[in-house]
């Protein structure tokens, strides 16, 4: 055990880490001279040349910026060794509270963070996500067809009507005014009977979409629509084997992390109400809810998200997976929208490329763990 410190760690009530770490006065004293050494250069005392002189009264001109200097340059230094040294992993930025800094005492301080916590992986080749066939009706492909006819009769028949009304206009005749109120129903009554007429090739072809008949068409839709339900259904079985993944590794997440980001959302929808110029209270009753029912919801939405958060994170830390620069440009590159790049093309926007990158990895893996052929 390293003697140049002691440290206790505990956990809170909302399942923090809480370290409180005791420096011995050497390391104190050692930390401190180097931070002597490096402020008193230029600090010019009576008589003296700049950084000479007796050792109190540099000191004293020093004054706190001396013991400030010290802290801030040992407490990341010893914190980090203690992290290292237990394996911890922080999930949260590390909250600092100094409790004493003396030559006499040495340095004691609290190092407060939320921890990833322990995720045990399991034998996912278990799982056995289902798998739905796929099939395209004559009846989805018909009303596909029905709705892209009828868009463009109805288009077809709201000119024919405009053209109509500009005729009778110019001859201002009350009796045509009349009659034009009459043609509301019938016109509806029009489309609602066009919209059953038997599509035709040459109705296909007005649409414009490179297809001359109702035969090509289909086919084509039918083709179109069967791929999107594929799309859909691989978007839920995916969905299912990570939720039974999570499920399997029992995740528990730290109470602080959904109570942070719970209260993340609050702030954001209530400065979102504000800006319509509303009172949240009004707003809230409008909705017919309360802010109690909003921050349960906002909290098992929270806990919910993070679990997958976490678990992929686990799944990543374990496989050791990164990301290089060239892949965080490479996805950049890919933004046609420049103001959107140029927001990307920062630290914080690469930091969040990044770790969309290593949970896409990471999904790969847990996929390829349980559709992996057993031999």
């Amino acid at each position: 055990m390293n003697k140049d410190y002691t440290f206790e760690k505990k956990k809170t009530a909302d399942e923090q880490t809480e370290l409180t770490i005791k420096v011995n006065k050497e390391r104190f004293l050692s930390e401190k001279a180097k931070a002597y050494k490096k402020l008193s250069a230029n600090i010019a005392v009576p008589g003296f040349r700049p950084g000479k002189g007796p050792d109190n009264l540099l000191e004293a001109k020093l004054g706190t910026s001396l013991y400030e200097e010290t802290v801030n340059k040992l407490i990341p230094q010893i914190t980090l060794e203690v992290l290292q040294a237990e394996k911890l992993n922080p999930l949260s930025q590390i909250k600092y509270q100094l409790k004493k800094a003396t030559n006499e005492e040495g340095l004691e301080y609290t190092a407060t963070f939320v921890e990833l916590p322990q995720i045990k992986l399991a034998d996912f080749k278990r799982i056995k996500p289902k798998t739905e066939e796929v099939k395209v009706t004559e009846a989805e492909v018909d009303k596909t067809i029905d709705q892209l006819v009828g868009i463009n009769r109805k288009r077809k028949q709201q000119g024919a009507e405009k053209e109509h009304d500009h005729d009778h206009d110019h001859g201002h005749d009350h009796k045509h005014e009349h009659a034009k109120k009459d043609e509301s129903p019938k016109a509806a009554a029009s489309i609602s009977s066009a919209q059953e007429k038997k599509i035709t090739d040459a109705e296909v072809k007005e649409l414009g979409l490179g297809f001359d008949t109702v035969e090509k068409l289909r086919e084509e839709l039918k083709k179109r629509i069967e791929q999107e339900k594929k799309i859909d259904q691989e978007s839920r079985k995916l969905e299912g084997i990570i939720a039974e993944a999570v499920k399997m590794s029992d995740v528990k997440v730290p109470k602080a992390l959904i109570q942070s980001e719970a209260d993340r959302h609050e702030h954001d929808y209530t400065h979102k109400v504000e800006d319509l110029g509303l009172k949240l209270e009004d707003f809230l009753k409008s909705q017919n809810t309360t802010i109690e029912e909003q921050r349960k919801k906002w909290q098992e939405e929270a806990a919910k998200r993070l679990e997958t958060e976490l678990f992929l994170i686990e799944i990543a830390r374990t496989n050791k997976f990164t990301i290089s620069d060239s892949e965080i440009q490479a996805e950049i590159d890919q933004i046609k929208d420049e103001k959107l790049k140029a927001e990307y093309n920062t630290d914080m926007g690469k930091r969040y490329i990044s770790s969309v990158l290593v949970q896409q990895k990471a999904i790969k893996w847990l996929r390829d763990q349980v559709e992996q052929v057993k031999s």
